[in-house]
């Protein structure tokens, strides 16, 4: 897993449209998924990645830059969507994996108290 992951990280930052940026956010959170053919070593994904980085980042990006689907939600929104589901994948780790997900250099906590504190229903859900 670690090694996919690593691979579509490396796309992620080759100056991808934000519509190939969500479809690759989206992979790495089904890779992740409970449930996938092979149990996720949630240690490793961690350790062998930079994703905790690629999740700060996703969550600082304003909402108002990158373009909108065709329902108007812009794609940066929705891939803070799904950064935040990527956490809750890598929540099934052990304690060491909660750790460095809520790491205060990743400013996880803050990211999701904006997102908690807004009046954005979608984000809140």
């Amino acid at each position: 897993d670690s090694h996919k992951i690593n691979l579509i990280l490396n796309k992620l930052t080759q100056n991808q449209l934000p519509i190939q940026q969500l479809a690759l956010l989206t992979k790495i959170r089904q890779i992740l998924a409970i449930g996938d053919t092979c149990k996720t070593d949630y240690k490793a994904v961690m350790a062998e990645t930079n994703i905790m980085q690629t999740i700060s980042t996703v969550f600082s990006l304003r909402d108002d830059v990158g373009g909108a689907d065709a329902n108007g939600n812009s794609y940066h929104r929705l891939m803070k969507l799904e950064a935040g589901w990527i956490i809750t994948n890598l929540g099934f780790g052990d304690s060491q994996v909660h750790e460095e997900i809520f790491n205060d250099k990743y400013g996880v906590i803050n990211h999701i108290n904006l997102i908690l504190s807004s009046t954005d229903v979608m984000m809140i859900e």
